[in-house]
């Protein structure tokens, strides 16, 4: 642990690290995406995995290999994250836009985590840093949904500070995710006005949509 992330390369490297945990075959690779669908009408199951079939049928059970697997999959994005966010300001050598630019894409994905479990477990442990004793780990508790959506304003709001990026690359998270990020977070809310708001300042940024 003492040797991990001691250069701005070694920072890169984590980073794109943290992006792959998205690709998780449980995360957004498959599971995540898969059983939003079939809980809602965008798909209907018709093949033999069980699990699947609980989703389509909104009949969830505890051994579903699935839901855990989604669970442990966000969780482990989630702790590459921490880890950025812990280590990254102690790396020398860095230019400070760039550095400030690694940090706020970490917090844009510790959050989009978050929102991402809250919307499916309701109130879960909010893990904000790298785990160093797994039995004390283990014990951590479930937070509140207000707690979890208040460490996810808080997170995107501290993302949108410290990037700079608006366009290039295209593979990273940019200041206008992080903005609709939270127009999305507010809308969940309830909070129509914040969220008009933010999404305004989406516009102002002079996006536009894909070509037909």
């Amino acid at each position: 642990d003492d040797k991990t992330i001691k250069t701005p390369a070694g920072a890169r490297a984590a980073l794109a690290g943290a992006y792959n945990a998205l690709q998780s075959g449980y995360y957004y690779g498959g599971t995540f995406t898969h059983f939003g669908d079939l809980y809602g009408d965008n798909a209907n199951h018709t093949g033999t995995f069980t699990s699947y079939q609980e989703a389509a049928q909104h009949t969830f059970f505890a051994d579903n290999s699935d839901v855990t697997g989604m669970w442990n999959a966000i969780y482990e994005a989630v702790k590459r994250t921490n880890v950025l966010i812990e280590k990254v300001p102690n790396v020398a050598g860095f230019d400070p836009v760039e550095q400030d630019q690694i940090l706020g894409e970490a917090y844009f994905l510790r959050a989009l985590s978050y929102h991402n479990l809250v919307k499916y477990y309701g109130g879960v442990p909010l893990r904000l840093q790298p785990i160093t004793d797994p039995d004390a780990a283990a014990n951590l508790a479930r937070a509140t949904v207000t707690e979890v959506y208040t460490q996810i304003i808080a997170d995107l709001t501290e993302a949108e500070t410290r990037m700079s990026n608006t366009t290039a690359p295209a593979t990273h998270a940019t200041v206008g995710a992080a903005k609709a990020l939270l127009a999305r977070v507010y809308f969940y809310q309830g909070n129509y006005a914040q969220a008009l708001a933010k999404a305004q300042e989406v516009e102002a940024l002079g996006y536009a949509l894909a070509p037909n």
